[in-house]
């Protein structure tokens, strides 16, 4: 998609960790508590970036080998008593969701995070008031992202939505490849290595909202 084809969208849905709420350092620290378990070295500063956004059972067997169903049950017993507390919202993120639901234009969120976490992250930042129930987490569909499925399930939550009308905001190549195969224009708040500007366009929060305050 290149720039002039972005126009303003029947609805905007959102993927979650590093797209609205900056959970990278939490997620670290959780992984490292984990890995002390098992033995594992630690992840150095910005080691745990190639993970960021992978479906969550291939990120298990790629961190934990034959300790991941072990490892899975562990991070969770960490991630339940400290999530809430450690949560930090992207900044710019509040201001656009507050500017995006004064326009009246729909929104959702759809991610990799574990379904009951991210309805709990929802509901802990009292954001279902720009949600409600379109927000889908891994499991929630027939497959996880890259997979379209998520996506068109979230769509498909608001009567006469079209996907090709929606846009879909993410952080990473997951969240790109998603939007791509599910047939919609894909917002990148960050940059994303290899990734041009035919491919998906990038913007931050101030832009977004610039961009459609500004459309008819």
């Amino acid at each position: 998609m290149k720039e002039v084809e972005l126009s303003k969208p029947r609805g905007i849905f959102f993927d979650w960790d590093g797209t609205l709420v900056d959970s990278f350092a939490f997620l670290t620290k959780a992984h490292n508590a984990v890995k002390a378990e098992f033995g594992l070295p630690p992840f150095s500063q910005d080691e745990f970036l190639e993970y960021f956004g992978v479906p969550r059972d291939q990120l298990f067997l790629d961190i934990y080998g034959h300790h991941a169903e072990a490892a899975k049950q562990a991070f969770e017993k960490y991630y339940v008593a400290n999530h809430l507390k450690e949560m930090i919202v992207m900044e710019g993120a509040a201001v656009m969701l507050v500017t995006i639901a004064s326009l009246g234009i729909p929104m959702g969120v759809v991610s990799n995070k574990r379904s009951d976490f991210l309805q709990a992250e929802v509901e802990h930042l009292g954001w279902k008031k720009y949600f409600g129930d379109v927000v889908v987490g891994a499991g929630d569909a027939a497959a996880d992202k890259p997979n379209p499925a998520p996506l068109v399930l979230g769509v498909s939550k608001y009567d006469n939505m079209k996907i090709e009308d929606v846009w879909y905001i993410g952080d990473t190549v997951v969240d790109l490849e998603c939007a791509r195969a599910a047939g919609c224009p894909c917002l990148l708040v960050a940059p994303v290595d290899g990734v041009g500007q035919d491919e998906a366009h990038v913007k931050n929060y101030a832009q977004i909202c610039g961009f459609l305050l500004q459309c008819p």
